[in-house]
């Protein structure tokens, strides 16, 4: 099963159901269920929440804003969207592609509401209306230039936030940026 060596972690829910979400990095994921006696369980994981989710390629984060849950992945068909609904009394969590070819190189950074994704073609805010998934470049780098290189272990990427400014850490480079400023 998918959830074996998970890389991938969060908690999410719909209502009062809260459900634990989790991939072992492959293009697969899987959410805890609700038990035999109809009781939500964060330790088991019925076949049935299994899910593929597109091409082969690894998920890499989760991220969610505005009670939507959000699944990122490398390659084409980068950010998939869930939310919960109840069918015939049961809690259900449907996913559905809303961007491709955004190229997200790492985990994505959520401060708050805020979704920032490091992309091939830079840093970018996410936003999600009425089923349409947006981003935008944002300007909020203030030192080391942030440049994208090949060299980056994207995969080893910190970060942290203290008061007004985020700082990542890429291989032995620090970039700070000042969130309130931001455009």
């Amino acid at each position: 099963a998918c959830y074996y060596g998970a890389k991938c972690v969060t908690v999410y829910g719909y209502e009062s159901d809260r459900r634990v979400f989790l991939s072992d990095g492959t293009n697969c994921d899987t959410y805890s269920g609700v038990t035999l006696d109809g009781s939500s369980s964060i330790t088991y994981f019925p076949d049935t929440n299994y899910r593929v989710l597109g091409e082969d390629t690894e998920i890499i984060g989760y991220a969610q804003k505005d009670g939507y849950l959000f699944t990122f992945k490398r390659g084409d068909d980068s950010v998939y969207v869930r939310y919960g609904t109840t069918l015939n009394d049961v809690t259900e969590f449907p996913s559905a592609v809303v961007t491709r070819n955004l190229q997200v190189l790492t985990r994505p950074i959520q401060i708050n509401d805020e979704i920032l994704l490091i992309t091939r073609d830079g840093i970018k805010g996410m936003s999600y209306v009425s089923q349409e998934c947006r981003t935008e470049l944002r300007s909020y780098f203030i030192s080391n230039y942030f440049k994208l290189s090949a060299d980056y272990n994207y995969d080893k990427m910190q970060w942290f936030k203290d008061d007004s400014l985020l700082h990542i850490f890429l291989n032995e480079y620090e970039f700070t940026a000042d969130m309130v400023s931001k455009s």
